[in-house]
């Protein structure tokens, strides 16, 4: 399965999370009606919105074309009855199923990563200038990380061991904790034992990169101490890969299987092929 991230929002999109209006059996027909309406929210927020993904339990179930936002009020939805009052200071949409280019791109996707633990909102926009603007703020942040640390003056592994505290005392590691909640491998999700280890190390990304959400994962000591030195890694898939210099003994005690896999999105996969290449310990 495809997890999306930011980075795979290519147009202006709406993800409406639909609960207990969704069933399997719903017609074309109940699914767009139920998908284009109603939400407390302004007409103006949702102005840009081009494409709306209809969600249930974080997987898309169809993708819809906007024609037009609009009060709920003026909505005329054909397999649901007409509730004044209900409908009365809402909004909603009209328009179709998507084109094959764009439905492709997100049908039956996982949106799991693009909402933090907790979030309740049925309906939530990602606006492509709000998605720069984020993007922008993590690479000043990331820039100015960085400056404090060559201001420290520090060279080879002590400069590696600094950024892994600073990281895991900062927001790298409380963005990763809201995705994740638990190690990405084996579960442990008590919060103190978790670390926010980067795929692509920060000495070799980019500004962009060093606080790049997809260019982390959340794992218990262990597996950090294993992935960080090369001596697991992930295919493209999210399956393990196992360093021929990580022997069977080894992979009893630190609890590393063969069939261990991980949930991965597009936008890991550049940073995992950096870390295949450059850091996972290969056959001599």
């Amino acid at each position: 399965m495809k997890y999306l991230s930011i980075e795979d929002l290519e147009e202006n999109i709406a993800v409406v999370k639909l609960t207990e209006s969704y069933h399997k059996d719903l017609s074309p027909l109940q699914l767009y009606d139920i998908s284009r309406g109603c939400w407390k929210n302004k007409l103006e927020t949702f102005q840009k919105v081009k494409v709306v993904l209809a969600v249930h339990s974080f997987i898309v179930q169809e993708v819809y074309a906007v024609d037009k936002w609009l009060p709920a009020t003026e909505l005329h939805r054909e397999t649901i009855p007409f509730d004044s009052e209900q409908e009365k200071g809402r909004i909603g949409f009209s328009g179709q199923v998507a084109p094959d280019e764009i439905r492709k791109k997100y049908i039956f996707c996982s949106v799991k990563d693009l909402f933090k633990n907790g979030n309740r909102h049925p309906i939530m926009a990602f606006l492509s200038k709000e998605i720069n603007k984020e993007k922008k703020k993590w690479t000043e942040r990331a820039r100015t990380l960085s400056s404090e640390i060559n201001d420290l003056h520090l060279r080879g592994m002590d400069t590696d061991a600094v950024v892994k505290v600073r990281i895991n005392q900062g927001v790298f590691r409380d963005r990763l904790l809201q995705k994740y909640s638990h190690c990405c491998l084996c579960n442990v999700s008590n919060i103190d034992l978790l670390i926010a280890s980067h795929i692509k190390p920060w000495k070799d990304s980019e500004e962009d990169e060093r606080l790049d959400m997809d260019n982390g994962f959340l794992l218990c000591p262990n597996h950090d101490k294993l992935f960080d030195n090369g001596f697991i890694s992930f295919d493209n898939t999210g399956r393990i890969i196992v360093s021929e210099k990580l022997d069977q003994v080894n992979c009893v005690y630190m609890n590393v299987q063969s069939d261990m896999k991980i949930d991965i999105n597009n936008g890991n996969k550049k940073y995992l092929e950096y870390h295949r290449e450059h850091i996972l310990h290969k056959k001599n």
